[in-house]
C-alpha cells in the first residue's frame, strides 16, 4: 500500500529530477531557490540538538552521520561546516560564470574558512553519482556513496562506509525511498560493533511512515513523531502542484488548513532510537524550543 501512496504522492509533485544529474549544484540551487526551498535550514538546529543528545547519551564526541539523499552535500555543509542555506544560495549565485574546477576550489576555500565540527564524520548517500561526486570533490562531505538501496544491497566498499553510522538523517528522500532502503542500512549497522543508529527523518505529510517505522521496530528501534509542529520544505512550484497535493492529502484524510493550503509543502519529524535510549528522554525533551522556532 505504501508503494502506491508513494507513487501517487510523487506524481502530484513537480519533477526536479534533472537538477540531480548535473556536474555541479548551481542548477539545483537555482531551481529549488525559485521555490523557496528551506527544509535543510529548518532541519539544521533540530539535527544539531539530536547530535548533541546522542553524544551525551553515548558519552562519545566523535560521531558518524549518514545523510540519506545527500544530493550535493547540503546537510554536510550546514551541520559539519556551520554554513547556512543562504550562504550557499549566495555562493553559487556569485559563482554562476565559473567552470566546475573553479567552483570546486571555491567550495574548498569556503569550507576551510568555516567553523568545522571535526568530531563529526559525514557520509553522503544518494542515487545520483554526479551529486555525490561533487559533494566529495568539494569537501562538503567526508565520504560519498552513490547507490540505489531500493533495488540492491550496496557494494562491499559502500557497505564499509555505511556500517559505522551513529545517526542517519534525511530531509526529503522518504517517498522516493521506502522501508527497503532503511532495512538495508540497518542490516549493515546491526552487523557493526556498537548500538544501532538514531534515525531522524523529515517526511512530507502526504507520505506514510508506518511501514518504515515497522522496519525500525524489527531492528529494535522505537519511532516517535514530533507532535504539533510541522516544518516548511518549499513553496509549491505552481497552482497545479498545490491542487494535486491537496487532493492527495484529502484522500488520506489529512487536513491542510493553515498548512499546505497556505502554499507550501510541510514535513513532520520522525525519530527512531534503541528502546533503552528512547525511554528516558522522549523526543520533545531532546529539542530546545529555539530549535523549533522555524517550525509551524
Amino acid at each position: 500500500m505504501n508503494d502506491f501512496l508513494f507513487d501517487a504522492g510523487n506524481a502530484a509533485k513537480a519533477n526536479f529530477a534533472d537538477i540531480y544529474r548535473e556536474p555541479d549544484p548551481r542548477p539545483y540551487f537555482a531551481s529549488l531557490g525559485a521555490c523557496d526551498y528551506v527544509i535543510p535550514e529548518h532541519a539544521k538546529p533540530v539535527f544539531a540538538a539530536l547530535i548533541e543528545a546522542l553524544r551525551e547519551t553515548r558519552e562519545r564526541e566523535h560521531l558518524t552521520l549518514l545523510d540519506l539523499g545527500c544530493s550535493y552535500g547540503v546537510n554536510g555543509a550546514l551541520l559539519k561546516h556551520g554554513l547556512s542555506l543562504d550562504d550557499l544560495y549566495r555562493h553559487y549565485a556569485d559563482m554562476a560564470e565559473s567552470d566546475r574546477a573553479a567552483l570546486v576550489e571555491s567550495d574548498k576555500a569556503l569550507v576551510e574558512r568555516a567553523e568545522t565540527d571535526s568530531a563529526l564524520t559525514v557520509v553522503g548517500l544518494d542515487v545520483s553519482p554526479e551529486a555525490v561526486k561533487y559533494a566529495t570533490d568539494a569537501g562538503l562531505v567526508d565520504a560519498g556513496v552513490a547507490a540505489n538501496l531500493e533495488t540492491a544491497a550496496p557494494s562491499p566498499a559502500a557497505a564499509r562506509m555505511i556500517a559505522p553510522a551513529d545517526m542517519v538523517i534525511s530531509t526529503g528522500c522518504v517517498g522516493y525511498v521506502t522501508e527497503d532502503t532503511f532495512a538495508r542500512i540497518l542490516d549493515l549497522t546491526d552487523a557493526s560493533p556498537g548500538p544501532s543508529p538514531w534515525i531522524a527523518s523529515f517526511v512530507l505529510r502526504m507520505f506514510p511512515y508506518d511501514r518504515i517505522a515497522l522496519t525500525m521496530a524489527e531492528h529494535g528501534l522505537v519511532t516517535e513523531r514530533l507532535e504539533g509542529i510541522t516544518f516548511i520544505q518549499r513553496r509549491f512550484a505552481d497552482e497545479a502542484e498545490q491542487s494535486e497535493v491537496l487532493k492527495r492529502l484529502d484522500s488520506l484524510g489529512i487536513d491542510p488548513t493553515g498548512i499546505e493550503a497556505d502554499g507550501y509543502f510541510h514535513a513532520e519529524l520522525y525519530l527512531s532510537r534503541p528502546r533503552d535510549e528512547a525511554a528516558p528522554l522522549p523526543l520533545p525533551a531532546l529539542i530546545p524550543a529555539e530549535a523549533l522556532a522555524q517550525g509551524a
